[in-house]
This record gives structure tokens, C-alpha cells and sequence, in this order.
């Protein structure tokens, strides 16, 4: 998908930390991809861009605003966070579908597709090695609340729910979208922002992953954002 693009490449040439266009001219992402030393060294000079790769083409951010919460102590609460920012490109991104926000209140049930770069693995054994492929898993939301909808990561031997490509996002895939498929395109759910253990491998089977959710934050994205008409 297009609209989906990479914000970093590691010294490896692979690709890390993902953002999703919601505008010719805006992106999202969580707020912690929006921090490295690269992004942030770019930014601080008067009049600075951070050069990034969308559909083939360079373009160039202006401007990051992070939700105001971003910068709250998690404490291991998914809850006490609200890792989301917005990216402003200099020069519209042309020739590239959008991705619609969802503004539904039920997602709860709803069955999404989780895009990126990031690391695979294997519910048994955790992550694998990084080889920087394109991949897209699905999962099913569990649980919904105000500023957050998660799930977990189900083993198919016990449980006959899950889906043909159960899974979770892995390193690399922060930022990236939890998707919906709607008749007239795809719409935004959540944003990937982080993985409860519970002292286990990280990508095993049982792990919980928490997105932000999207429909709880809309209201700041349109008036950050003043443009967007969705």
C-alpha cells in the first residue's frame, strides 16, 4: 500500500519505524518514532527537513507535532500514554490513496490488518532475524479502551478463532497502521505503539500489543491538522 511508508532506514539498509498518510500533506505515527537522534538533529536546525521515501519518491517532513500526553511515564500501563504525532510533509504527496481515519466507537470484534517491515518470528520461538521484507499479519481486537485497542497474540493449536495470518507487529513496525478494509478503501484503527511480555520472548504466543486508537484521538488530528476533510 502506497500510503504506508518507512520513516528511518537502520545502518543495514532496512527499514524501521512506519507512518501511514492521512493527507496530501499529513502523516501519523507514534510519537516515539519521532525521536530518534537522526529526526530529531534534522528537525532542531531553523528551516530543517527529514528526507523520507513515499511510493518511490523523496518528500521531505517540515513539522512533527506530538499528542500532548506522549511525553507521560508509561509505568507499564498502556493507559498513562498516548504515543501518537502528526508529520507534515513540505510539498503535498501526489498520486497516493489516503488512508481514512476511523471514527466508529465498536472496534471491538474487528478483524485487522497490521502492515511493516519489522522483524518476523514464530509464536514458539520469539523473532527471527531481520530481513527487512514487507509482510502483513491479522489479528482480531480483544479489548477497547478510551485511548487504546489491543489484542492478543493466539496460538492456532489451542484456539480455533484465530485467523489465517494471526500475528503481531515486531521491531521495526512501530508507528504503523492496524487496518480495516471498507468498500471504498481502508481505514486507520490504530497506530503500533507497544507489547506486554509478561516475561516472555516478545513475539510469542500470549503476548498482548496495544495501538492507539484512532476514533478516541480524531478530534486532535483534524484540529491539529485544520485540512483534512474525511
Amino acid at each position: 500500500m502506497p500510503a504506508i511508508f518507512a520513516i528511518y532506514r537502520n545502518k543495514s539498509g532496512r527499514k524501521d519505524c512506519v507512518a501511514t498518510l492521512i493527507d496530501e500533506k499529513w502523516a501519523v505515527t507514534a510519537a516515539h518514532c519521532t525521536k530518534d537522534r537522526p529526526f530529531l538533529d534534522a528537525m532542531a536546525v531553523p528551516g530543517g527537513t527529514f528526507e523520507v521515501e513515499i511510493a518511490g519518491r523523496k518528500a521531505r517532513i517540515d513539522k512533527v507535532i506530538r499528542h500532548p500526553a506522549s511525553e507521560r511515564a508509561r509505568n507499564g500501563a498502556f493507559e498513562e500514554w498516548v504515543d501518537l504525532a502528526l508529520i507534515r510533509f513540505s510539498q503535498p504527496i501526489k498520486r497516493v490513496r489516503v488512508v481514512k481515519l476511523h471514527s466508529g466507537r465498536s472496534e471491538r470484534g474487528t478483524e485487522v490488518l497490521l502492515p511493516g517491515w519489522g522483524t518476523s518470528g514464530n509464536g514458539d520461538v520469539g523473532l527471527k532475524e531481520p530481513d527487512g521484507l514487507f509482510r502483513i499479519a491479522e489479528n482480531r481486537v480483544d479489548r477497547v479502551s478510551h485511548g487504546w485497542i489491543m489484542w492478543k497474540f493466539e496460538d492456532p493449536r489451542t484456539d480455533p478463532m484465530t485467523l489465517r495470518l494471526e500475528g503481531v507487529s515486531g521491531p521495526g513496525d512501530s508507528g504503523g497502521p492496524a487496518l480495516v478494509k471498507r468498500s471504498n478503501g481502508y481505514e486507520i484503527l490504530g497506530v503500533s505503539s507497544s507489547q506486554r511480555t509478561f516475561g516472555k520472548p516478545e513475539g510469542t504466543y500470549g503476548v498482548m500489543e496495544g495501538y492507539v486508537r484512532v476514533s478516541t484521538f480524531a478530534p486532535w488530528i483534524r484540529a491539529e491538522t485544520a485540512n483534512i476533510v474525511q
